[in-house]
């Protein structure tokens, strides 16, 4: 019921207000509103470079990159300038590109949003205006970014509305209303109702209309709306609207259509724009998700801080041996010392110092990012490619960030939702029972029958036949005469809810032909439990609910008079009507403890028969709800709407703080006294797979707790259906939900830690909403946290989408251990976000849990896959390319290092710096993205066969500080090996060619880089556990480019240009036996050690998967490669 409240109709909006004036484009341009266009693009032509600069100079690894190519443009610099900037340069460039390619594609996308087209009222003398439905109204087409506010909009069906608009009429004549589609703004895939205001304006008048709107400024609030309609001069509403405002109400999207909605099954509406642009709810909304860092970087992150000390400290040592070997040994050819006992100043010192950082600057791998960021990309593809975690409907696996890919090799605990991640989401109505009968009614021998069945009831007009026909809840319904409850069950089932009809085109008079959208499977197979006993529920306009009743064969409209929505803290939903009759009731439904808690006392006595069905039901696994009802009589309506409308209508400027609880407290004061109608039972299957999923996950180690807003029974039954519990043979189960009070809570909690070690049974936490508040409390937490971790499994039942981020929140933030939350709906963004992973299920509560993902599966079930194989096998690959990454750089860095004790720490650098450039860029860095990029440790059948080889990741045992270190001193002993053998053999006078030429130093340089480059490759391919072509031709193909581009820089014509110190230089090499020695000599000596260390590893300190692969090497596993998606590369 629409209520028209009198008010001074003042010119001056409210403080903060705005207003715009229908039909006065002048006084709204003077407004100077923002534009309709949208740019997300980060930069602009202009914008760009300084921009993108900006942003990559905020990573302090390009700042010291920037500080040493800065040093390399000194006088005092051992290397070549050109080298390192060339390098920095590169890197920079390389993300420059991919930043520029991103935002043209979001430019693409801005200019094609802007450009779509959209029709507005216009006056009819107009060149360009056509006219709509044959004398309604004139329109024409305009782009989106043309948009204004005050335009009046014509919305077509299948149309995404352009910007926030109020609804002013449409093709629904009578009751102005227009579905609407709202998964682009809020991932919910149901349709919604909007009400145009008044019932819906004239559009034949629209063009003449005048009057104003009084809004609120823009926020981004998607469940409320306040401002006022004011209209005058408007001939067919002048006698009804005069001084009077038209209040919007608080109904959630009630009279509004927002940017990115569709309007579903509505030929044609008309709305007035009220917010454009970057001003509207989807724009006001849209955030940056949480930033999540791996714990793999993070522990690189400490490596690089010690990699920057030991750079420091190597620095200060060769400094001061430096001065102190000028003070000692002074060169006259090259200072004319006149005072030895003068020690040198203090300033050589300085610049000795930075000279070493330059020369010691490849410590630091510059290309170290880019390399990782690669790798990551290459395990997303494999993860997206993976056709083993594609549904049956085609849909697969998605990475959403390549951020985290390791992440999901080292998960501890899982925090799963129950609803649609383990369940079906597929809803069915299989039972009810009704206290007032004492009887209980199943219905699973009709849910699964075909729809053309005989039936013994028809309705008058031949409808097809209500599949509850004939069932003994049928027969008791339609006995002579019908119990008053059971008929008043069924007709709170048929009104209480948020559904939307949608009729059959075809058959539009047919009741079996409707369909339900619904905010919720639960309230779709409740509604549709009451079509199928009879009543069915045909339409809603804003002020009434029309439905059929097979028991009077009539049609029914009942006047709403209000809409107390769900709420989790409420936990139920209520519905004021008035009945055909003219009676005043109110329907409720909702969970067992919210409506048992308040029923009247003639009822609230003996529940008993009520408790017990409601166990059977949770034992079985079914979701309940109780429905309730109470008559009203006319004056404690109208003093309980007086109070509400004082509450729910306050503007802004007027709202308390606590606006939400006193709306809450009205809605409670209203739901008291209720009279218990039934209770109905629906079953939510688990999904397949789920069991042996789980299964495998607690084998790995991985502990999963269960966070789900049903009651405690249906959730233990879930539990033991999904191998999360185990028989009670075997388990004891500690229910904290009995716990009323602190105090309570506190003593039984510690009652169970001094059992500790005296319980031989698996140990199982239950807690429920009330008793986990309790828990959380800063004095409980500590308590309460370690009783949980003393249990094999948790699950928490009747509990708010807060409570479940508090509780992620809560071991996220006191273990060291990696957390994972998995949902498929609403209330389950905010633990998504929360914990360090977040996987959406692609299910049927929309797409915010998907999109507030990290990465998203289509079933529950290909969870085991994505962590136990591309988890571990994601994170083995990466930890083993940064610790090669860090080896393969100390190893040319320390090379270096015993040069400079050798030249008298005079700075001077030993590898030719075009050899140094190319070292990280084309010679080592593609053989180890490709060796490491599709390396698997273990195959996918024995990482699913033997889940405990997944607890290599919760333990770190691939990248830690530990292995960090005994590859720093792996490389310094190859270093060792790289500079002394090729200077023992070449360095000496007897090193001489045929033609009589000498091997000077550089000849020794040139050869100490070559076994370097041939050792850090057959190292990356002794550490390689699988060698594919990919990886052997990469490979090969690096030391066969170091080959051609050594060859090219020793040719005369070219090394006078790019290195002339190491001209002909590999020529004299290739002819010296001395050559071949040492580089046999050092390649061999490597080789064997890392060979005698591995097999000592393996025989006396040998690793799970190192007795594995003897198991798979004696009975070989029938393993099949993994199935990947072939790579399509997009058309142009």
């Amino acid at each position: 019921m629409k209520e028209h409240v009198i008010r001074e109709t003042s010119r001056r909006p409210a403080s903060g207000n705005r207003m715009v004036h229908i039909n006065d484009a002048a006084f709204n341009a003077a407004r100077r509103f923002p534009s309709n266009a949208i740019h997300t693009a980060k930069y602009t032509l202009l914008t760009f470079l300084p921009r993108n600069l900006f942003e990559q100079f905020r990573r302090v690894a390009n700042i010291y990159f920037l500080i040493i190519s800065v040093l390399t443009c000194m006088k005092f610099s051992p290397k070549n300038p050109t080298s390192l900037i060339v390098t920095f340069f590169i890197v920079l460039t390389f993300t420059a590109a991919k930043e520029a390619y991103e935002d043209y594609l979001r430019h693409l996308s801005d200019k094609e949003v802007n450009a779509r087209q959209v029709s507005i009222l216009t006056s009819s003398f107009e060149s360009s205006a056509t006219r709509k439905d044959t004398t309604l109204f004139y329109s024409k087409c305009i782009r989106w970014d043309e948009v204004k506010v005050g335009d009046m909009l014509y919305l077509e069906k299948d149309r995404e509305v352009p910007a926030d608009c109020l609804l002013l009429t449409s093709s629904d004549t009578q009751c102005g209303v227009c579905s609407i589609d709202t998964a682009n703004l809020d991932g919910e895939t149901n349709l919604k109702t909007v009400f145009a205001v008044q019932n819906g304006l004239s559009a034949r008048e629209l063009g003449s209309l005048q009057g104003r709107v009084e809004f609120e400024a823009p926020n981004p609030s998607l469940v409320a709306f306040r401002g006022s309609l004011y209209i005058s001069n408007a001939p067919i509403l002048l006698t009804y609207v005069v001084g009077m405002k038209l209040g919007l109400s608080r109904r959630r999207l009630s009279q509004m259509l927002y940017r990115g909605t569709v309007v579903r099954h509505t030929k044609w509406a008309i709305a007035l724009v009220l917010y454009t642009g970057h001003e509207t709810k989807a724009f006001l909304n849209t955030s940056k998700p949480p930033y999540k860092s791996s714990a793999v970087m993070n522990v690189m992150n400490r490596c690089l801080y010690f990699v920057f000390f030991l750079q420091a400290m190597l620095c200060v040592i060769n400094a001061t041996a430096m001065l102190l070997w000028e003070s000692k040994y002074t060169l006259p050819y090259l200072n004319e010392a006149t005072d030895k006992t003068t020690p040198p100043p203090l300033s050589d010192g300085v610049e000795a110092y930075f000279t070493f950082v330059v020369a010691y600057s490849n410590l630091i791998p510059i290309s170290l990012y880019v390399g990782i960021e690669i790798m990551k990309l290459v395990q997303k593809f494999l993860i997206e490619a993976d056709l083993e975690m594609v549904a049956a409907n085609g849909v697969g696996t998605k990475s959403r960030t390549s951020n985290l890919v390791e992440e999901l090799g080292q998960v501890e605990y899982i925090f799963s939702d129950k609803t649609g991640t383990l369940t079906c989401n597929e809803m069915v109505f299989l039972a009810c029972a009704i206290p007032s009968l004492g009887k209980a009614f199943r219905f699973d021998a009709y849910v699964s029958q075909p729809r053309d069945r005989a039936a013994i009831v028809r309705s008058p007009s031949g409808h097809l036949p209500l599949p509850f026909a004939s069932s003994p809840a049928w027969e008791s319904l339609y006995a002579t005469p019908p119990s008053a409850a059971l008929v008043d069950f069924w007709l709170c089932l048929a009104l209480c809810h948020t559904v939307v009809p949608e009729t059959d085109a075809d058959s539009p008079d047919e009741l079996m032909g409707i369909s339900f959208q619904a905010s919720s499977p639960d309230e779709g197979a409740i509604v549709a439990a009451a079509r199928n006993m009879g009543f069915v529920f045909k339409c809603r306009t804003v002020s009434t609910i029309t439905l059929f009743n097979n028991l009077t064969r009539t049609d029914e409209t009942y006047t709403i008079l209000n809409v107390l929505e769900f709420s989790s803290d409420r936990r139920c939903m209520s519905i004021l009507v008035r009945t055909p009759s003219g009676a005043i009731r109110l329907f409720a439904k909702g969970a067992d403890t919210a409506i048992l808690s308040r029923l009247r006392a003639a009822d609230a006595g003996d529940l008993t028969w009520t408790w017990n069905q409601l166990r059977d039901f949770g034992e079985e696994g079914l979701r309940t709800l109780c429905i309730a009802v109470r008559d009203i009589d006319e004056v404690q309506y109208a003093a309980w709407h007086a109070r509400f409308q004082q509450v729910s209508l306050k503007m802004p400027a007027d709202a308390d703080d606590d606006h939400a609880a006193l709306v809450a407290a009205v809605h409670r004061d209203m739901e008291t006294d209720l009279e218990l109608l039934g209770v109905t039972a629906i079953e939510d299957k688990l999904q397949h797979g789920v069991p042996e999923a789980i299964d495998l996950l607690l084998r790995a180690g991985i502990r999963i707790w269960v966070l789900t807003g049903d009651k405690e029974e249906t959730a233990i039954n879930i539990g033991r259906a999904c191998n999360l519990l185990q028989q009670e043979s075997t388990m004891m189960v500690h229910r904290l939900s009995k716990c009323t009070t602190e105090d309570d809570l506190y003593e039984y909690i510690w009652e169970l830690l001094e059992l500790r070690g005296k319980i031989s049974k698996k140990e199982v936490l239950v807690i429920d909403g009330d008793a986990l508040s309790l828990a959380m409390l800063p004095s409980m937490q500590a308590a309460f946290l370690e009783l949980a971790l003393r249990c094999s499994a948790c699950i928490c039942c009747r509990v708010s989408p807060k409570q479940k981020a508090q509780v992620v929140r809560l071991v996220r933030d006191n273990l060291p251990v990696i957390t994972l939350a998995i949902g498929d709906g609403a209330n389950d963004v905010n633990m998504i976000q929360t914990a360090h992973l977040g996987i959406g299920i692609s299910g049927h509560e929309g797409t915010q849990a998907v999109r507030a993902s990290d990465y998203s599966i289509a079933q529950f079930r290909f969870l085991s896959r994505l962590l136990l194989v591309h988890g571990a096998w994601g994170y083995h690959r990466i930890s083993k390319f940064i610790l090669y990454y860090f080896y393969k750089n100390m190893l040319v860095v320390f090379t270096e290092y015993w040069f400079a004790w050798a030249s008298g720490l005079s700075g001077q650098i030993f590898f030719p710096d075009m050899l140094s450039l190319g070292y990280n860029a084309l010679f080592t860095s593609y053989p180890c993205v490709a060796g490491y990029g599709f390396d698997q440790h273990v195959s996918a059948a024995m990482a699913l066969k033997y889940p405990k080889l997944y607890q290599a990741g919760q333990g770190r045992d691939s990248f830690n500080e530990k292995l960090f270190l005994s590859h720093m001193a792996l490389a310094i002993f190859h270093s060792a090996l790289c500079y002394f053998v090729p200077q023992a053999l070449l360095a000496d006078a007897s090193a001489v060619a045929r033609d009589g030429r000498v091997a000077g130093q550089w000849a020794t340089s040139v050869a100490a880089f070559t076994c370097a480059i041939l050792v850090v490759t057959i190292r990356m391919l002794v550490k390689v556990q699988t060698i594919n072509r990919i990886v052997a031709a990469v490979s090969v193909g690096s030391v066969v480019l170091y080959l051609i581009v050594i060859v090219a820089l020793c040719t005369p014509k070219l090394s006078v240009v790019l290195q002339p110190q190491i001209t002909n230089v590999f020529f004299l090499l290739l002819s010296l036996p001395r050559f071949y020695l040492a580089l046999s000599g050092v390649v061999a000596t490597s080789f064997l050690v890392d060979m005698a260390y591995r097999y000592v590893q393996k025989q006396y300190f040998p690793a799970p998967m190192d007795i594995l692969s003897e198991m798979a090497s004696i009975q070989p596993a029938n393993d099949q490669p993994t199935r990947i998606q072939p790579f399509n590369p997009p058309s142009t």
